[in-house]
């Protein structure tokens, strides 16, 4: 489950569209497309990205510039990062707070639990700039849009 928050429009997944306490509709993600909406008349030049609503994690992707993606020399290029995704089903902020602390502690009492479930290889203060690149790729790959985004967690 995810929602994109712009400018106040809430646009979601299907199995929530429900209204939300301050009783705007949420949009089917399915009938609108990030092109179909004026960013020029929206206060704010981000939208939020919220997934996985039981851990709450919550992106703001900030509008850079405008490109348009039907001429196929156009591409993203990834300049820079910090650190590595969490793996998926971590928990929250707060539990992947403690989830790294359990890694550098080799006496923690999850230490070896999550070392095994992870790996040796998964280092949480790396960042992988060509894994991100071909990340990135792939989902511009797929993408209708003609807006780039850079992300901020």
């Amino acid at each position: 489950m995810h929602q994109f928050t712009i400018g106040g429009l809430t646009v979601g997944a299907p199995e929530i569209n429900d209204d939300d306490i301050a009783g705007r509709r949420t949009l089917e993600a399915a009938e609108v497309k990030l092109r179909d909406l004026d960013f020029r008349r929206i206060a704010s030049p981000y939208l939020l990205y919220e997934y996985d609503f039981g851990d709450a994690w919550v992106h703001q992707l900030d509008l850079e510039t405008r490109v348009q993606f039907d001429r196929p020399e156009m591409k993203a290029a990834v300049l820079g990062g910090e650190r590595a995704g969490p793996p998926e089903d971590c928990g929250g902020r707060h539990s992947y707070g403690d989830f790294v602390l359990s890694l550098k502690d080799p006496h923690h009492s999850e230490h070896r639990q999550n070392r095994a479930w992870v790996g040796k290889a998964f280092d949480p203060e790396k960042f992988d700039l060509g894994k991100t690149q071909k990340a990135v790729d792939r989902a511009l790959a797929k993408c209708r849009g003609d807006y780039l985004f850079r992300q901020r967690s």
